[in-house]
């Protein structure tokens, strides 16, 4: 299970890794894993509840093909 610290971590090796990362934590979250809320709650904020992993995973695809 990745560490919040090892997340925000990734932002030195760019945004695509650490994206991915990202999409991992939601999704460990979503099958129950017991340390995923914490992380998840650390990295999203407890104010709103965190997204899904697919459409986090969609939002990000729309992202980078408005890049190109």
């Amino acid at each position: 299970m990745f560490k919040v610290w090892q997340i925000m971590d990734f932002c030195l090796f760019g945004f695509k890794l650490r994206n991915q990362a990202l999409f991992y934590l939601l999704r460990a979250y979503e099958l129950g894993e017991d340390n995923a809320p914490s992380y998840v709650h650390k990295v999203f904020g407890d104010r709103i509840p965190p997204p899904k992993s697919i459409t986090y995973l969609k939002e990000i695809q729309k992202f980078y093909e408005e890049k190109k």
